[in-house]
């Protein structure tokens, strides 16, 4: 039986598929709900809260619930925030970048697009740069910028080298939109054939997507290249395909809840009916419209259904009523303006929370960090001598049993050098304890330098050192010794102070097992003593 921990990850993650598979068949109502369930699960560990979130986002973008969807976006950019997750997290700039442009907030959704394309190119994810590509396109279309029909291509040509239809998709009917929106501006489509030539390339792109999304069995992308594919047949004048490929959209968009893309495709049909002579009703129908909008939620709507209308009524003579509706209009985009001002300040607000929570963030880390830095400064006092920084002899009573030790369950020969500065007092009171401290100084630094850094090197006394040497065996020990020796009388003591020698006595122990440790320094401390005895400035094995 699995543990309730497993059981409800197990749990969140057949939550997170179904919201996936959601989305790839275009349930997104379903798939929201999916996600929601999956983060309101109080079990979910940070990253299945991130891919939540991002599952989320998308549905909640293709659902109208721009703010939301942003919201949840954003939320799950401050969850995945490792380099691992580059890819991810281009994901959710894409996201963020298309609800940005719905909202119409362009220089914001251009920056998620730059974000995403850094992000999934560093990353070398090839999905996510299409996806990435495909936006750019979107985006410069929106800011007029010539390279929209560019990036799309890319999309387009990235897509079908890796075998990605969803992104194909993406690519397909981002090209359409974008051949639509160019054929609106005369003189910028001469550049590419012509009107008439971009809406034939509109209409090719909307119906290769719209054959792409059957055999996905998507129906919110069927819905989105139909209205495409409508628009082109309607611009084109073939009005009766037209008709038939914006109802199927509309009855699909109705049958799934995206209310925004039946609207909008319930508003083509009005114009449609308008262009077949059909006035009065076209009329009728969008003041039926008109009455289901609520303006808060469907602005945008409300500001074509009022546009139509102008439109319409203008064709038809009825002057009065269009200046109504185009009073109603100039209303409608102040309001769109406020919209976009708030949802701005709303997101330069988040912003700020998020720089202030960074702020403090770092500032904890940074204090933090100072009062590690001041313990390993205190460890380093309590432990260390503070004129030629080896360690002291509160130290080496707290590390010698742990080495003494470990050699003893290992059988690794250790050896203690005892060392004492020849005549230390003579130098003090010949040269002055200045320069007494400087020959110490010097000789723990000669010290360092003869020794391993697995060794201990440490001042236990005035004018007294002891070396550790770890691993070592006794004739390498009496090397390393002589070695110590002849450094130090060699040394270049006259640079300090004309008249200056100095010479050291050693006595030198190996480690035998079957004796204490304080016998063991007890032994060296007899062989320095022999030493010193002995004329000094030499070494002296231990006999014990």
């Amino acid at each position: 039986m699995p543990t309730p921990a497993l059981s409800a990850i197990d749990d969140i993650e057949a939550l997170l598929d179904a919201s996936h598979r959601s989305r790839l068949a275009g349930k997104h109502a379903r798939g929201a709900t999916e996600a929601e369930a999956a983060l309101t699960d109080l079990t979910a560990t940070p990253w299945q809260r991130a891919r939540a979130l991002s599952l989320s986002a998308g549905h909640l973008l293709r659902l109208g619930e721009i703010s939301r969807a942003i919201e949840q976006a954003r939320r799950g950019l401050e969850l995945a925030t490792a380099p691992s997750q580059a890819a991810f997290q281009a994901g959710l700039h894409t996201v963020l970048a298309m609800a940005y442009h719905s909202a119409g907030l362009h220089q914001q959704a251009l920056k998620h697009v730059v974000d995403a394309l850094s992000l999934s190119r560093d990353s070398g994810d090839r999905e996510a740069e299409c996806w990435a590509l495909s936006r750019a396109a979107l985006m410069s279309e929106a800011l007029g910028h010539a390279t929209s029909r560019r990036y799309g291509h890319e999309a387009l040509a990235l897509a079908r080298d890796i075998s990605e239809q969803e992104v194909e998709f993406a690519a397909l009917n981002n090209m359409a939109s974008t051949a639509l929106e160019l054929s609106g501006d005369r003189s910028a489509a001469e550049a590419f054939g012509g009107v008439q030539v971009i809406l034939a390339e509109a209409r090719a792109h909307a119906e290769e997507a719209l054959a792409l999304a059957l055999r996905q069995g998507n129906i919110h992308r069927q819905a989105v290249a139909r209205s495409n594919l409508g628009e082109a047949l309607l611009r084109l004048g073939q009005l009766n395909d037209a008709r038939e490929a914006i109802q199927q959209a509309s009855d699909q968009a109705r049958q799934e809840g995206y209310r925004s893309l039946w609207m909008g495709n319930e508003v083509d049909l009005c114009k449609l009916d308008a262009a077949q002579g059909h006035t009065g009703p076209a009329l009728e129908r969008l003041s039926a419209l008109l009455g289901q909008v609520v303006v808060e939620q469907d602005l945008s709507l409300a500001m074509q259904i009022r546009r139509t209308f102008h439109e319409m009524c203008k064709a038809a003579g009825c002057f009065e009523q269009a200046l109504v509706h185009h009073e109603h209009l100039l209303v409608l985009e102040l309001q769109q303006a406020e919209q976009r001002a708030g949802l701005q300040a709303k997101v330069l607000i988040h912003q700020l929370e998020l720089d202030e929570a960074r702020h403090r963030a770092k500032r904890s880390e940074a204090d933090a960090q100072h009062e590690r830095r001041r313990a390993e400064e205190l460890d380093h006092q309590a432990n260390t001598d503070a004129l030629t920084g080896l360690l002291n002899r509160r130290r080496v009573d707290d590390l010698l049993p742990r080495i003494v030790e470990r050699s003893r369950a290992s059988g690794i020969p250790l050896a203690a050098v005892l060392i004492d500065i020849d005549r230390f007092k003579a130098v003090n009171d010949t040269f002055g304890h200045g320069i007494g401290d400087r020959v110490l100084v010097d000789v723990a630094r000669l010290l360092r330098t003869a020794v391993r850094g697995s060794d201990l090197a440490a001042r236990i006394g005035g004018e007294e050192f002891l070396v550790v040497l770890v691993d070592t065996t006794q004739a390498r020990a009496l090397e390393v010794s002589e070695r110590i020796r002849e450094s130090i009388a060699g040394h270049a003591w006259t640079d300090l102070r004309p008249g200056l020698a100095c010479t050291i006595s050693v006595g030198l122990a190996p480690y035998r097992a079957q004796i204490s440790t304080q016998a063991w320094l007890s032994a060296a401390d007899s062989a320095l003593y022999v030493a010193k005895n002995g004329g000094r400035n030499r070494v002296v094995l231990s006999e014990a």
